[in-house]
C-alpha cells in the first residue's frame, strides 16, 4: 500500500522523463543496476532484502540472481493504456511480478503458450495481497485489464552482477545452444539489440 501510495504521489508531481515511460504509465526505480528513483527504491529495499530475493533464490536455486531493473507499472483507463501485447522479457533471466492492488480490477496478467490468443491463461485472478509470480525469460506473457486500474511491481532479474554490468544475457546463448527454440529466437533479438550472451 505504501509503495503504491508513494507512486501515485510522485505521479502528481512533475514527471521526470528519465524515470517514467510512455508506453504504459510506469516509474522506473532501477535500470541496469542503477537506482533512478531513490524515494520508491528506499521503500522497496526492506521487502527485497528480507522477502523477495530470498524467495527468488530458493525457487530458482541460485543465490547469484540480482535485480537488474525494477519499475512500478500502472494500467489505468485515464492513461488509455490498459494492455501490453504478448511478449518475452528478452533482457531478463527471470521476472518477478507483484500486483499492488489485487482484486481491484478485472483481467490482468496472462501467459500465452502459442501465437493464438485462445492459448492465453489469465493468472491475475488468483492473486492476493503479497503474492508474487516468478517466471523465466522463455514465458510469453502480457496484460489485458478489462475494468478498473492495475498497479504492479516488476523486477527483471539477471543471472549475476557481472551480467548486469556488462549488459549481457549469457543465459540466452546457453539455452539457445542447448536447442531451445524460444531461446534461439530471443538470442537473435538480443543480438539485434547488442546484448550478446
Amino acid at each position: 500500500d505504501t509503495l503504491r501510495a508513494q507512486f501515485e504521489a510522485l505521479d502528481t508531481a512533475a514527471d521526470d522523463p528519465a524515470t517514467t515511460t510512455a508506453k504504459t504509465h510506469a516509474r522506473i526505480l532501477v535500470e541496469s543496476g542503477r537506482i533512478l528513483c531513490p524515494q520508491l527504491h528506499a521503500l522497496l529495499v526492506p521487502a527485497l532484502d528480507e522477502r523477495i530475493m530470498p524467495w527468488v533464490h530458493a525457487r530458482m536455486g541460485d543465490r547469484r540472481l540480482v535485480v537488474a531493473d525494477a519499475l512500478i507499472r500502472a494500467y489505468r483507463k485515464e492513461d488509455q493504456q490498459q494492455a501490453l501485447a504478448p511478449h518475452f522479457d528478452v533482457s531478463s533471466f527471470a521476472t518477478v511480478i507483484i500486483p499492488l492492488n489485487p482484486g481491484e480490477y478485472q483481467g490482468g496478467l496472462y501467459v500465452q503458450q502459442g501465437a493464438s490468443a485462445s492459448s492465453r491463461l489469465l493468472v491475475d485472478t488468483s492473486f492476493e495481497k503479497g503474492d508474487a509470480l516468478l517466471h523465466r525469460f522463455d514465458v510469453m506473457h502480457g496484460v489485458d485489464v478489462t475494468c478498473g486500474s492495475r498497479y504492479s511491481l516488476v523486477l527483471w532479474l539477471s543471472d549475476s552482477r557481472e551480467s548486469v554490468e556488462a549488459a549481457a544475457t549469457p543465459w540466452l546463448y546457453d539455452a539457445a545452444e542447448s536447442g531451445s527454440a524460444h531461446a534461439q529466437f530471443l538470442y537473435g533479438e538480443a543480438c539485434k539489440e547488442g546484448c550478446y550472451g
